[in-house]
Formats: C-alpha cells, structure tokens, sequence
C-alpha cells in the first residue's frame, strides 16, 4: 500500500510542477482537448473547428517557448503570456476555412520549429551538455507516453468493466475521449513536470540512447560510407554519373550521421577511440554529399524542380553546413547546429525560397519556354497544343500536370480565374494527367452507411439474395429460378441483365439510375417488378453503402421509373455514384 501512496505522491508532485511552472501551456493543452472532446460528441460540427483547434494546438509550443525565454532573460512574467495569446489570436485568424497542402506544410514547419526552440533556448547563453538535455528529455518523453498509455488502458478497462457488468449501453466515444485526456493532458503535464531546469547542467545520460549511438548506429554508418566509397570509385572508374535512387539514399545517410555526430559530440572525450572515429568520419562524408548534389542537380535539369528535390538539395546543404561545424567546433557546434536546423525549416517551407514558391514559379517559367520552343500559341496568342504532334502535347503535359495536380490549376500562368480542369483541357488541348483526386466542380459530398444491413438483411422468402458491389463482376446461373443474370458496366451505367434458362428473352435494369434516384429521395431500400416471359419477378435493391457527391448541372431524370419517381428525381444537380455495396434480393411471384 505504501508503494501505490509514493506513486500516487510522485505523479502528483510531477503533474503540480508541470502545472505551476508551465500554466499558460497546460492551458492550451486543457482547451484543445476540451474542444475536440465537445465536438466528438456534437450532432454536426461547426465550419470553424478547424481553425480553432489548429490555433490551439500551435499554442502549447508557442507558449513554451515564451515561457523559456521568460526563465532565461527575464523579463516580465505577464509579457510571455501576451504575446502567445495574442499571435494565437491572430494566426488562428488567419487559417484559411479548408487549408490547402501548401498551408499544412507551412503549419507543420511551424510546429516543428517551435517544438524544437523550446529546447534550445535553454542553452542559448551556454551550450555545454545541449545533447545531454536531449537525450534526457527523449527518455522522459518516451517515458510519458508509456505512463500516458498505461493511464488509457487502465480507465478504458474500468469504463468497459462497468459499462458490460451493469449493461449500461454506454457510448463507444468515451474511449476516445480518455485517449485525449491521458495524452493531451495527463501526458504534457507529466513531461513538463520533469523537464529540468537552466541551472541543471549536469544531466545523467540516457545510457540506452548513448549505446545505441556508440555501438550499433555509428559502426553501421561507417560500414555504409565504405559501400557509398566504393559506389564513388566505380563511377570514376566506369565515368558515369550517380543513377537511381543514391540522392535518397545519401541524404537519409547524412541526417543520421549528423544526429550521431550531434549526440556523440559531448560524450567523445571520454573514449579516446571515440574521439578520432567522430573526428574524421565527417571528412568520409566529402564525397558521398558529393554524389546528392550530382544527382540532384541531373534531375532538376532534366525534368525541373519540385518540393521533394528541393528539399533533398536542402536536406544536403542542412549536412554540409552541420559537418563544417562540428569538425570545426566540436563540442561548441551543437547549439548553433540547432538554431540552423529551425531556421532552414522555416525558410523551407514559408516565404519566397520556400520549395513550393520558387517550384510553382520555375516550373511556370520552363512550361513558358516549351510553350514558345514548340510553337503552341494560336494567332491570338493563346495557349493551343491541339495541332502539335504527341510527344510535344505529353511534354507540356507533364509540367502542366505537377502543378495542376500539386498547386490546383489556377497555378498554371495561362488558366483563367476559377478555370476548372475541364475547361482548361478543352480550350488549350493540354491533358492534365492528374494523379491526385480531385474534381474542382464538386459541390456537395454524400455518404450512406448501414452497418447492421452488411450482416442482417430479412430474406422473407425471397429465392436468391445477391451482394452486389461497385468492383466486383457478377455472371450467376440461378437455376431454381430459370434464370441468369449478368452486372454490365460502362461509363454511364451498370445494367443488370436478366435472361431466361434458354437466354432468348432478357430484361435490362439500370443500377445505377437506380441508385440515383434513391440517393435523391433519400430512401435505401427500394422495389420493383420485371417480367421474364410468363414468370414475373420482384426485385428488391438494399443500398447499405454508398457515397458520392452531386454537383449542379441540368435536369437528370431517372429513365424507366414511375412518373412519381422521375418528378422525384428531377432536380437541378446531378448525382454522381463513386463506391457502393448493396444486396439484391430477387422472389419469383406465383
């Protein structure tokens, strides 16, 4: 019992020392758990969730970083409060209603960035033991989570215990919500509570993270800068250039030398084998690097520059500039090897050398030369492929494609404001091979879903009942009925197709028509009579899983339905069937 009272006491302590030294992050942490909890249970959600709990979020590293620079310069303990309220404000402001790819990007930039000066601003008058912080913090953090999932399990065991033992029917969300609490409460407030303060310097090391660096990591990387030496040594002597997948290759290498290298710094004076292997080994990185730049640079004149080869030539020049310094500096390199990696991470994503301003702009820039190169304006100036031959249209194709597909196609220079793929394929003749899904004309998304019908459908007598769904063919012999029945699908529809035993008489049915229409009146569970010679059949279509979207364009009219159904169906948009799954259930009629 003792045990439990000093473990109940040690979380206690740690949660109140979380709390009392950082209450303006617990805050953030308390509110946006509070709002997502809210909204988890709400009937629909509101437009602007988003936008509040993505400001909320970036809070809790906003605010702890203010709240460092408060302990290390001192100035006053309400100013740090203000400035975080008040860019919290202000920036959640400014998150767009539905943020883009490129917005998220720059968001996660700025998270991680701010994540990452809330370490190093401890050190930014003292650098001494800066690797030592981390790695202490690393193994508090992984810690916390152990802790923090420990709590989730242990409430949800008790929160189901009671829910089955009383049959109480609880809601399933409870769960979610105890994930939140024990993450985005518990498991800040724990980490927060142990992070040491300016004035510890002498910080034990994380002995498991010091031996993995030292024993396994490092002798791997010097195994791998042998393989990559002897790749350099073939290219001289074979005079070819780096092929393949060596960028990716090398830049993943030479962030995780630099990580060893960073953590190994401080702790190399103490074996001396140490000390010589991370003093030369960053010289071994010369021509490995060598290589990235090579590749990098034959890919970016061949086919131009895009945000992953912008950022593998980044990623290479983050090495070069972190192997200089630790070479040079040794010990004194980390700190500032810190600040340059949250530097290089903002300008990387935001601003006007971001990767997607300068890949937008230059990827405009060669898709203008070929444009003039291969003659494709019109007399009135206007972009025109449909006269040139195939390989000229696939070459301006391909550039139009990356940003249309990576930037949305008002990017392209020549589209028209608000111009949707369609019309600009159709005005210039360019085929935007998009790969990414997406259709700009959309205007309203549906998604019906029954569960409890993908396993509980009445037959009441039928004779057969079918799964039928959007991918799966269908070609049956149903002999008790005399009859065969084959799914037919084009473009505009998916006939189901009825045939007698001696295939002479057959009767089509319009799936999809069908699902249209039952999409429009809201009604998943629908009925119908066809006739196959002398023998009338009921079919019965159970529409358990659908989506799609419907989009506005002129009256659609379900062909072939009673007039009080196509009066039903005649709107002013049309629906569009992405996926379904649905069981059809066919009775012959005496």
């Amino acid at each position: 019992m003792s045990k439990i009272r000093q473990w109940f006491h040690f979380f206690k302590a740690n949660l109140a020392k979380g709390y009392k030294r950082f209450p303006m992050t617990i805050g953030f942490a308390v509110a946006f758990v509070v709002v997502a909890i809210y909204f988890s249970h709400a009937s629909e959600k509101a437009p602007y969730i988003d936008k509040v709990m993505m400001a909320l979020a970036i809070g809790v590293p906003l605010s702890g970083v203010m709240k460092m620079l408060e302990e290390q310069f001192a100035f006053h303990k309400w100013l740090d409060v203000a400035v975080a309220v008040f860019f919290v404000a202000v920036y959640g402001y400014l998150i767009p209603l539905n943020p883009d790819d490129v917005f998220m990007r720059q968001y996660t930039a700025l998270s991680a960035a701010l994540y990452g000066m809330f370490f190093i601003v401890p050190y930014l008058k003292r650098s001494e033991s800066f690797s030592q912080y981390l790695f202490y913090n690393i193994s508090k953090f992984f810690l916390t989570l152990l802790y923090a999932l420990i709590l989730f399990a242990g409430s949800s065991a008790v929160y189901f215990t009671v829910n089955v033992l009383f049959e109480l029917q609880l809601p399933e969300v409870i769960y979610m919500d105890l994930m939140m609490i024990s993450f985005g409460i518990f498991g800040p407030m724990h980490f927060l509570g142990n992070l040491p303060r300016r004035e510890q310097r002498e910080l034990p090391y994380a002995m498991l993270f010091e031996r993995l660096f030292t024993w396994i990591v490092l002798p791997l990387l010097m195994i791998y800068t042998v393989i990559l030496h002897a790749y350099f040594v073939k290219m001289l002597l074979t005079q070819t250039f780096p092929e393949g997948m060596i960028g990716n290759l090398v830049v993943w290498y030479g962030l995780i030398s630099v990580v060893t290298l960073f953590f190994l710094n401080e702790s190399r004076s103490e074996q001396q084998w140490l000390a010589k292997v991370t003093k030369y080994y960053p010289i071994g990185m010369i021509a490995p690097l060598g290589m990235l730049f090579v590749a990098a640079w034959m890919r970016i004149d061949l086919y131009g520059l895009t945000l992953s080869r912008y950022l593998l030539v980044v990623a290479g020049l983050f090495e070069v500039i972190a192997v200089l310094l630790i070479f040079l500096r040794r010990e004194r390199a980390n700190v500032p090897l810190g600040i340059i990696a949250v530097l290089m991470t903002l300008l990387a994503f935001m601003g006007p050398i971001s990767g997607d301003s300068l890949a937008r702009r230059l990827q405009n820039e060669r898709l203008k030369i070929k444009i003039e190169v291969l003659d494709a304006l019109d007399t009135n100036g206007d972009v025109n492929v449909k006269n040139l031959d195939a390989a000229s249209q696939n070459e301006i194709s391909l550039t139009a494609t990356y940003l249309a597909d990576a930037y949305g196609v008002d990017s392209i220079y020549f589209a028209a404001e608000d111009e949707t793929a369609e019309a600009l394929e159709e005005r210039t003749g360019i085929e935007l091979k998009t790969y990414r899904y997406r259709v700009p004309d959309k205007e309203m998304y549906f998604s019906h879903y029954n569960e409890p019908l993908m396993s509980l459908v009445a037959l009441d007598g039928a004779d057969y009942l079918l799964k039928v769904t959007s991918y799966d063919p269908l070609n049956l012999e149903l002999k008790d009925i005399g009859v065969s029945l084959n799914k037919n699908e084009t473009q505009d529809s998916i006939d189901l197709i009825f045939k007698s035993s001696d295939g002479t008489i057959a009767e089509h049915l319009d799936l999809l028509t069908w699902m249209q229409l039952m999409v429009q009146t809201e009604n998943f569970e629908d009925e119908r009579v066809i006739v196959l010679g002398d023998s009338s059949y009921e079919i019965k279509w159970i529409l358990y899983n659908v989506n799609g979207y419907q989009s506005t364009d002129e009256a659609h009219k379900a062909d072939g339905f009673t007039p009080e159904a196509v009066d039903k169906a005649s709107e002013d948009y049309r629906v569009t069937i992405e996926y379904f799954e649905g069981y059809l259930r066919m009775t012959k009629k005496d």
